[in-house]
């Protein structure tokens, strides 16, 4: 008998354009403005790929009005969508290009959490949500949608990205059940 194959592993720019496509999908279902998503890398900047949303007008050094709470917990899920989307694809975690995106999380909640303890607890929750909602099978065809997108055509508006999560995630669910949803969550 000869060797069993291996799967193919995932190459970097549809690794990076599952995890951009993971934080447009979180953008879509928190209502965050999205400008653009790119996967064309800037080593300038220090990027493989980027979601550009909108005006970003929160500074944790200021005290927090009626609005911070959610706005500080969208910034995290938001944040948590690429990480989370990009380890459900290639079903391993890979913390070596996130460090942007655990960087926006860590600055977030601790000043919103005030110690580090709770801060540590608080992103532990917000992952879990990021990564139950992002299973579910309407969000993930959304993520997949997006993230092919992304691949033939490498830079996408805010409202061409948003009608494409939109309209994968209207579709009828033929062929994602259950058990797939439940195999996403074991994956990480």
């Amino acid at each position: 008998m000869g060797k069993a194959k291996k799967a193919a592993r995932p190459s970097k720019v549809e690794r990076v354009a599952y995890h951009e496509a993971g934080h447009v999908v979180m953008a879509v279902l928190l209502r965050i403005p999205i400008r653009y998503a790119t996967i064309i890398p800037d080593l300038e900047r220090n990027f493989l790929g980027c979601v550009f949303v909108g005006p970003n007008n929160f500074n944790p050094g200021v005290t927090i009005g009626d609005d911070g709470p959610r706005f500080v917990e969208k910034r995290v899920l938001f944040s948590w969508g690429g990480i989370v989307a990009e380890a459900f694809f290639t079903k391993r975690q890979n913390w070596r290009w996130a460090s942007f995106d655990v960087s926006s999380i860590v600055e977030s909640a601790i000043p919103f959490c005030g110690e580090e303890k709770e801060a540590a607890a608080y992103i532990a929750w917000l992952r879990i949500r990021t990564m139950k909602t992002l299973a579910m099978p309407e969000n993930w065809r959304a993520v997949e949608a997006v993230a092919a997108a992304l691949l033939e055509h490498r830079r996408l508006p805010g409202s061409r990205l948003k009608a494409i999560a939109k309209s994968a995630m209207a579709k009828p669910d033929e062929s994602t059940d259950l058990a797939s949803w439940q195999q996403r969550l074991a994956s990480i």
